[in-house]
């Protein structure tokens, strides 16, 4: 038996440009109305992210090049894992 406890917190060791291959952002400009998504995998990433605290992830418009910013939370967690044989 085994127990995980605490929450993670402070910054990811080591991210500079923190990817999460898989995931894509979907957007729609304020400005010109334009949809368009940012997949973070590679040269769009997370830039010294915090977890379990609120930071601004910037991005633009490819049509209009409106700029702006919205808020994100990177949450990390760690979980016992169902149906994978034990290997002692």
């Amino acid at each position: 038996m085994f127990e995980i406890v605490g929450e993670t917190s402070g910054e990811v060791s080591g991210a500079k440009r923190f990817k999460l291959p898989g995931v894509t952002i979907k957007f729609k400009c304020p400005n010109c109305g334009h949809d368009f998504e940012q997949e973070l995998n590679g040269h769009h990433y997370l830039d010294y992210p915090q977890m379990n605290k609120a930071f601004q992830y910037g991005t633009g418009c490819p049509e209009c090049e409106h700029e702006w910013q919205i808020p994100l939370i990177l949450k990390v967690s760690l979980e016992e894992a169902d149906g994978i044989p034990d290997s002692s």
